[in-house]
């Protein structure tokens, strides 16, 4: 995936901080106050902070005098908002090559804050599930936006867009190339990402939107255009939200696992359909690990009974299980955490191994999870993104549902 390759622009009060940056004399000490009343009057605090990043990085770090006014900056918004700019203080300080002797922890997800990009190696919003239209057909459907660095010190925000249709047992996929992408958010704290004809906004009734229209690697065109409303609390993965990848490195993650589809569209060729129901799944991940850490299988079972379960199986190179991580969810709302865990594929589609036994022997449960059908690959990418039935059990009581399966790096 990070072959993508675009370049970000930002909204509007990210483009007026680069720009007045980009004028500022270039000494200790510039003047940009406009620039600070302006900010102040939006609530731009962590947008003000995510630009001072990308300035220090984008200007040479600590030997260019800018990187000095922009710390400066940081530490005037610190005093007066507090703790919670801790964590982006310490990434302008690494950016501008500044040793950080503060020991305070960091490693903590607060909102609405973190619910914002944090232009760290690699960044993500993926939502999938499965949607219900007027017409009776049943869709899965995967979006996601991700965002990476180029080493340049400029963010890059591909897309990659799925649906499947397995009452005839077909998939669509698409994905951008080289694009033009806005990296913002709200006064709310609160994201509006833009990349191309794709965004994903969150306004402050808590309303997600996702869209997007792009052409399909099987020939035609598809598009989408969804709201949704949470109707569970967010799921923090690895007890505090942070879980190793497979280099060992962490990854903040949490989930809305059960987003309710509001209104919407999908459209496939030169049929669309209104969208009536289903229930869809988000994931927010970030983080700074290496390539070694992108090979997985990553499974998200959705119970009928509301439940849900995340599990993250990694591999190295050479294919063999290097660790793990599961969070699950009762009905009753009650969290379960482990790394002990069994996957076992029974077949084979193409270089992907499908049609699972999971079992993880902590919580006494044991699911089958079988592909609605097979092909459900991205084309020119190591990625099977499918959409899957499931039924098992834990102790004694006997759960069914869809899942979502992602393999990766094969």
């Amino acid at each position: 995936m990070k072959a993508f390759l675009l370049i970000v622009l930002f909204t509007f009060s990210l483009e007026g901080l680069a720009s007045c940056y980009n004028c500022a004399p270039d000494m200790p000490g510039g003047d940009n106050s406009t620039l600070d009343s302006i900010f102040l009057e939006r609530g731009q605090v962590k947008q003000y902070l995510a630009g001072a990043n990308q300035y220090a990085w984008n200007h040479g770090g600590g030997d260019n005098p800018r990187c000095d006014i922009a710390q400066k900056k940081a530490e005037k918004f610190a005093k007066v908002y507090g703790k919670k700019l801790h964590k982006h203080r310490k990434k302008l300080a690494k950016l501008c090559g500044d040793d950080d002797d503060d020991d305070s922890d960091d490693t903590e997800i607060e909102f609405p804050e973190d619910h914002l990009l944090h232009f760290d190696n690699n960044e993500w919003y993926y939502f999938s599930g499965v949607v219900d239209t007027d017409a009776g057909k049943q869709f899965g459907v995967m979006f996601t936006i991700f965002q990476f660095p180029d080493g340049e010190g400029r963010y890059h925000l591909p897309v990659l867009f799925a649906v499947s249709d397995p009452e005839i047992s077909e998939y669509y996929s698409a994905r951008t190339g080289p694009i033009i992408g806005a990296s913002g958010g709200t006064a709310e704290d609160l994201p509006a990402i833009g990349s191309g004809n794709s965004a994903f906004t969150w306004d402050p009734e808590d309303n997600l939107r996702i869209s997007s229209t792009l052409n399909t690697e099987q020939g035609g065109s598809m598009s989408m255009d969804i709201d949704f409303t949470p109707r569970k609390k967010f799921l923090f993965h690895g007890e505090d939200g942070f879980i190793p990848m497979g280099d060992g490195i962490p990854s903040a993650y949490y989930s809305l696992t059960n987003l309710k589809p509001t209104r919407g569209t999908i459209t496939v060729g030169d049929q669309q359909y209104t969208i009536t129901g289903g229930r869809v799944w988000m994931d927010h991940q970030w983080g700074d690990w290496t390539s070694s850490g992108d090979n997985w299988d990553w499974f998200s079972l959705r119970f009928d009974d509301g439940g849900s379960l995340m599990l993250f199986q990694f591999r190295d190179d050479e294919g063999n299980v290097v660790g793990g991580d599961w969070t699950y969810r009762d009905k009753h709302n009650k969290v379960h955490y482990g790394t002990d865990f069994e996957v076992v594929a029974k077949r084979s589609f193409g270089i992907y191994p499908i049609d699972w036994t999971v079992k993880l022997p902590s919580i006494d449960a044991e699911f089958e999870v079988k592909p609605l059908f097979d092909d459900q690959a991205f084309i020119g990418l190591p990625l099977w993104e499918g959409l899957c039935e499931l039924s098992g059990s834990v102790g004694s009581a006997q759960l069914s549902g869809h899942a979502f399966v992602e393999l990766n790096g094969y």
